[in-house]
């Protein structure tokens, strides 16, 4: 949530926000493993019909995607090292084949705070005409409390298309802070597991966090159709959870968060798959005492919220 200086502070109050910003950029960024997918290894699993070994890079592995089709079709994750990079030897590429399906990968990792942004240098072999083939890239930052439950920071996400084919560009995507606490791990999901176009390939390499927001990065959330809530409000004696109805151009993966009025979740993070036009999406709502909370879609689209209000 956004912090405002209110009038009638003073002086030596708003130097001292600022010296504590400045002190804030100034502290080491959380350490993506892996980041630039030099290192591979092997790994397995066991599928239907039988055991499948593939390569991975380091730290990552696949994601659900690619481990459902590999658990139930024996199919190999469609990722792969490639010697195509932006820097070092080896970027990560994702194979959309002939039947239009790819790949996602997914790695979890500890941290010690949240940061501005994060990038990654992409390259795709098309320019893309139908958003349904773009990739897309979600970060979650979250705690664990002591009795287990897991509660999200803050989150960050965004599509992976480029402007030109088979040419590195650097996407930055912002991070939208929930709550004020500090994490303890960070989980970045991302993949291009296809669409309606066959056989390209989309490049990743070099991400990275950043103590800034990223410079041009565009809020594709500001052009997306809005959210709509029903029934809203709802009694906190229903156990019917209100529907929320969300509009999608391009199909992917998407976090549902629901937060109090302070930003605290009230719920855990919900991921969910879109498919283009209208998506109808369960927020829970039970045991949620009365008062407003904010809903949150975080997609390739950007960030949508509307409220709710429990009575």
């Amino acid at each position: 949530m956004k912090k405002f200086l209110r009038s009638g502070l003073s002086v030596t109050l708003g130097l001292g926000l600022m010296l504590g910003t400045q002190v804030a950029r100034a502290q080491a960024l959380p350490v993506i493993p892996n980041a630039g997918f030099e290192n591979w290894s092997p790994r397995t699993i066991q599928g239907l019909g039988g055991p499948l070994t593939y390569q991975a890079p380091v730290s990552w592995d696949m994601g659900f995607f690619s481990s459902l089709l590999a658990a139930f079709t024996g199919q190999a994750p469609k990722f792969d090292r490639s010697t195509t990079a932006h820097s070092g030897a080896a970027s990560l590429r994702i194979n959309v084949g002939a039947d239009s399906i790819g790949a996602d990968l997914i790695t979890q990792f500890p941290v010690n705070r949240t940061t501005a942004g994060i990038t990654l240098w992409a390259r795709n072999s098309v320019v893309f005409a139908d958003p349904d083939d773009s990739g897309y890239i979600i970060t979650l930052f979250t705690r664990t409390r002591s009795s287990g439950q897991i509660d999200t920071v803050a989150i960050s996400g965004g599509n992976l298309r480029t402007s030109v084919a088979n040419t590195w560009q650097q996407l930055g995507f912002p991070v939208l802070p929930l709550q004020a606490i500090t994490p303890d791990s960070a989980t970045i999901y991302m993949g291009n597991p296809g669409g309606v176009l066959p056989n390209f390939q989309t490049y990743i390499d070099d991400i990275a966090f950043t103590n800034t927001v990223p410079m041009g990065t565009r809020d594709a959330s500001a052009t997306a159709a809005p959210l709509t809530l029903s029934p809203n409000p709802v009694s906190s004696r229903t156990t019917t959870a209100p529907t929320l109805t969300v509009p999608a151009r391009a199909s992917g993966r998407a976090a549902l968060v629901l937060t109090d009025a302070l930003g605290r979740e009230a719920g855990r993070v919900r991921m969910h798959e879109l498919h283009v036009g209208d998506n109808e999406l369960p927020v829970p709502t039970a045991g949620l005492a009365a008062g407003t909370y904010l809903v949150r879609v975080l997609s390739s689209e950007g960030t949508r919220t509307t409220r709710l209000v429990i009575e």
